[in-house]
């Protein structure tokens, strides 16, 4: 629960009964990842993983690098886009590897090298029978 940036004022609003107004606090826009520049899905699995993302998260639009966690994912959500992944790409991969790399581009690097050395396996299991 660590705050993604803070926010100065010079004094709080505060309400008729003396405490902090929180409908008058500024607005923030923190968590649209303004500050990226829009990097579209490209690989099959970059537009497969996309989807399910803005679908479960109901977002529009998804770059591949904006952080899952800042497009409001959090563990349970995790599970959820672990699970959709493991039906739409037949992909097996931990929640740990959500949470170490959680943004489309480096996933999708991981379920791509994941798929390479599952394919190289199965070609030496050929090749020794």
């Amino acid at each position: 629960m660590i705050p993604s940036a803070w926010v100065q004022l010079d004094n709080l609003p505060i309400n008729s009964n003396g405490k902090v107004d929180k409908k008058a606090l500024p607005e923030t826009n923190l968590d649209d990842n303004s500050d990226r520049e829009f990097v579209a899905p490209e690989s099959e699995i970059e537009l497969q993983m996309a989807e399910i993302w803005k679908g479960l998260l109901n977002i529009e639009q998804i770059t591949v690098h904006y952080n899952f966690f800042d497009l409001g994912g959090h563990s349970l959500m995790a599970l959820l886009i672990i699970s959709a992944m493991r039906k739409q790409l037949y992909t097996e991969i931990e929640i740990i590897e959500l949470l170490n790399h959680p943004n489309i581009f480096e996933l999708s690097r991981i379920i791509e090298a994941n798929s390479e050395l599952e394919l190289n396996h199965q070609k030496v299991d050929l090749l020794s029978v």
